[in-house]
């Protein structure tokens, strides 16, 4: 893929991501989530003091929940559509967090700038057209003796069986299209961060919800029992 395709990639992307969470109350559905974030936070060991930054920040549980253990935290995303909410968030909880719009193929942010980098179901891991690059990039930014700890949706859990049969209405994707699923599996989270040296640890963990706002997801997640998976990836730079 030479630089123009990228960038045109990039570009659809990061319009697809904004107008889909902008066309309903994804503040909402985001408050069904916070174990999920929970997760994270305890698996990244997040205490007072360390530089954070969270990749997909959504309408911020990851960073305010990290904020709240006295962490200094950057949250990121494609667009600036939710950034409002995380704000309103923010003030209301008395807590301090930087809120950027980035492209999580080219970070703005200088090598070993953070001790931890998180995210929690991120939109910009599983629609970034090159997961290897996004790979590369938190990897770049994450300082020697760092975490990187990541949890995604997995393929074979509630999410992703509704992700089939979305898909069955669309048309099929471009031939080396990334997969969505690329963070949500042993073997590809390894083969993503595996080239940089790092050892992967991988949880299987279950997340329950009585979600009923999001219309795709109701009967799916209409009751305790109705869990979806994901995967918790937290490696520790060397």
């Amino acid at each position: 893929m030479n630089e123009a395709e990228f960038r045109e990639d990039y570009e659809l992307a990061r319009r697809m991501h904004g107008a889909m969470w902008a066309a309903g109350d994804y503040a909402r559905v985001a408050e069904q989530l916070t174990g999920v974030s929970a997760a994270v936070v305890e698996a990244a060991r997040i205490g007072p003091g360390l530089r954070v930054l969270d990749l997909g920040a959504g309408s911020g549980n990851t960073a305010l929940l990290a904020a709240g253990q006295g962490a200094e935290v950057t949250a990121v995303d494609l667009t600036d559509d939710l950034f409002g909410t995380c704000r309103q968030r923010a003030a209301a909880a008395g807590l301090t967090v930087t809120w950027v719009a980035v492209n999580p193929e080219d970070l703005p942010f200088g090598a070993g700038r953070f001790d931890r980098v998180l995210s929690a179901v991120g939109g910009p891991l599983a629609m970034a057209p090159n997961q290897r690059r996004v790979a590369a990039e938190m990897v770049r930014v994450c300082r020697p003796g760092g975490v990187l700890a990541v949890a995604s949706w997995t393929a074979e859990g509630v999410v992703g069986q509704v992700a089939r049969v979305i898909a069955g209405y669309l048309p099929p994707p471009p031939p080396g299209a990334a997969s969505p699923w690329a963070w949500a599996a042993e073997d590809s989270v390894t083969a993503l961060l595996g080239p940089f040296g790092y050892p992967v640890r991988m949880a299987r963990r279950m997340a329950s919800s009585r979600s009923t706002c999001w219309p795709p997801l109701r009967l799916a997640l209409a009751n305790d029992h109705d869990c979806c998976a994901y995967r918790l990836a937290a490696r520790d730079t060397r």
